[in-house]
């Protein structure tokens, strides 16, 4: 940008900021009317834009170079330029018809992939999306689908002698509203999951969907059988290899 003579100022100390340090970002302020130019500069330099709903005065930018992720936080200045470069007041509807050309037009194709990290309990998976969350320094979220079993369940009495009957039903509505609760849990997991899918995140789910659907341990007397892993999904979502090792 400086070969440009692109107006922008380095925030928070990034002008003695290592980019290939891990965790590392350069804050910068930039002119809105060098923001064109600007991130036509950054894409010649390999940096593409991140979307990031919530931030209307934020552009991340990221790249990918010598084994690090680098990230450049440019901040929108307020105020800095008051005419373009012709010397024409800027107006609002000028303003209004260069951020609807900037917007991505919406897919109707989710933009993040969903990975869901198979394997049994205490075999990794947790520690691989730690070190995922490490070098990925932006643009991830994780969902955890597992159940978080209580340390002492809590075992049901017997039924009186006489009430077996009155027992069948009460476990059959019961069984039900478990089924239904437990549905819609894992649904309201899975939008939240989608909907950051869907604004470009990567998604990480400890489990596989079906597998947190589908099966569950019950913390009464009774025991359902828990499911055997899954090795894919008619999804497309690769499995974790290093999970099972």
């Amino acid at each position: 940008m400086d070969h440009r003579r692109i107006r922008y100022a380095f925030r928070k100390g990034s002008e003695q900021v290592n980019l290939y340090a891990p965790g590392s970002e350069v804050d910068i302020l930039i002119d809105p009317l060098e923001l064109r130019d600007a991130e036509r500069a950054l894409r010649e330099q390999g940096f593409h834009r991140l979307d990031a709903p919530g931030c209307p005065r934020h552009r991340f930018y990221l790249a990918f170079d010598r084994g690090r992720w680098l990230k450049i936080d440019a901040k929108l200045a307020r105020g800095s330029g008051v005419t373009t470069r012709s010397g024409r007041p800027w107006t609002a509807a000028e303003h209004l018809a260069t951020a609807l050309a900037q917007r991505r037009p919406l897919g109707l194709r989710r933009a993040g992939p969903v990975v869901a990290l198979l394997g049994p309990d205490g075999a990794g998976k947790g520690t691989v999306i730690a070190g995922l969350q490490d070098r990925i320094p932006a643009g991830l979220t994780v969902i955890y689908l597992g159940e978080r079993r209580r340390k002492s369940p809590h075992l049901d009495p017997p039924p009186p002698a006489g009430d077996v009957e009155m027992q069948g039903r009460v476990s059959a509505l019961r069984e039900c509203a478990f089924v239904m609760y437990r549905a819609l849990r894992f649904w309201s997991l899975l939008l939240r999951g989608y909907l950051a899918a869907w604004s470009g995140h990567i998604v990480l789910c400890d489990r596989h969907p079906i597998e947190a659907l589908g099966c569950s341990t019950r913390e009464s007397g009774s025991t359902v059988p828990t499911c055997s892993n899954i090795s894919g999904s008619d999804t497309g979502t690769p499995s974790s290899r290093a999970a099972r090792g």
